[in-house]
């Protein structure tokens, strides 16, 4: 699952982008030693806090949230992140590379795909496939068809897990 493609996160903090309904929150919140969660949609955050009692919720565009503001140490990052904003998401994960440990998303399929092309894959080779391994080591966990969801996307899914590379230098 999702979830486990984190590893051991009983000493990590966890920071989830757009839980919606909390498919994924209800694994993550009390694994982790510190769960976070940002979600734009006031009604999803509503229902967040109804259900989950327990989470720390950041009420907020991902793309516009400061990183810094609620982390000082590394984390990890998880969510089924929104096909339209996906490769920005990517491009702040980039950038916070020095707070984010790790991190597992759900993708478009061909999002996805391009996260883990190589440079013979030049249909699928850009510049999230040159820059990615250079801060994580990425590979997939699994692809989901339409019908794994309810209700089914038009699109075929792809869950990636990342580990930060460390150089020596």
């Amino acid at each position: 699952t999702i979830v486990n493609g984190l590893g051991d996160i009983s000493n990590q903090d966890v920071l989830e982008i757009g839980p919606g309904m909390g498919i994924i929150t209800q694994f993550t919140l009390t694994a982790s030693k510190r769960f976070r969660a940002v979600e734009i949609d006031p009604d999803a955050a509503k229902y967040l806090q109804e259900h989950f009692e327990k989470i720390e919720l950041i009420k907020a565009d991902f793309l516009k949230v400061n990183l810094r503001d609620y982390y000082s140490n590394e984390f990890s990052l998880i969510g089924n992140f929104p096909y339209n904003i996906s490769s920005q998401i990517v491009f702040k994960i980039i950038e916070n590379h020095d707070l984010v440990e790790r991190w597992v998303g759900m993708f478009q399929l061909e999002m996805g795909i391009r996260l883990v092309a190589k440079p013979k894959d030049k249909k699928d080779y850009g510049i999230l496939s040159v820059l990615t391994p250079f801060y994580y080591d990425i590979e997939t966990v699994m692809t989901l068809p339409p019908q794994a969801f309810n209700p089914p996307p038009k699109v075929n899914s792809i869950v990636v897990k990342a580990k930060r590379v460390n150089h020596d230098f």
